[in-house]
């Protein structure tokens, strides 16, 4: 398993601070679980919230990604491509997306990542990424200014015959 965390920075506050709390109780599972975890930034939009930073500090299973558009998915597939390469993590059975804005960016890495890994056999020795790995959004740890846990249903519903493999939590 792996978790991924969209844009907890500065510049997306007040939203950040609201998911900040499910953020870090999900660092903190995954940290327990010794699964990877992918901090993906957006480029010039201020630091990564201090107490997530502390929270992920000297793990070894952390990797920066960084973005320059709301799509983060192109870089974030590199980033599990070469951590895989490296032999660093192995195959997915199930990555959680968390963070802010959930309509915009943490939307948007999602359903490209989900693009990506349907296009994926699992015996393809490219990524850790597959056809077979449940995407999941953690409703409880995104935020957005409206009703996040509202616009994750309609997004699991409306994406559901393109990707069976998304879930929403």
């Amino acid at each position: 398993m792996a978790l991924v965390i969209i844009d907890m920075q500065d510049g997306f506050d007040p939203e950040a601070t609201e998911a900040e709390s499910g953020v870090l109780a999900l660092i903190k599972k995954a940290k327990a679980r010794h699964e990877a975890i992918f901090l993906v930034t957006f480029a010039f939009n201020g630091r990564t919230l201090r107490s997530i930073l502390a929270a992920l500090k000297s793990y070894p299973l952390l990797f920066h990604v960084q973005k320059w558009e709301i799509d983060g998915g192109k870089n974030l597939s590199r980033s599990i491509s070469r951590a895989w390469g490296r032999g660093f993590i192995e195959k997915f059975s199930k990555m959680r997306f968390c963070g802010v804005l959930t309509s915009q960016c943490v939307t948007h890495t999602l359903l490209s990542l989900c693009s990506r890994a349907e296009s994926i056999e699992r015996h393809d020795e490219s990524t850790a990424i597959h056809k077979g790995t449940v995407m999941e959004l953690v409703s409880s740890a995104c935020k957005d200014d409206f009703d996040s846990e509202k616009f994750s249903l309609y997004l699991a519903k409306s994406y559901r015959s393109y990707f069976p493999r998304l879930k929403v939590a």
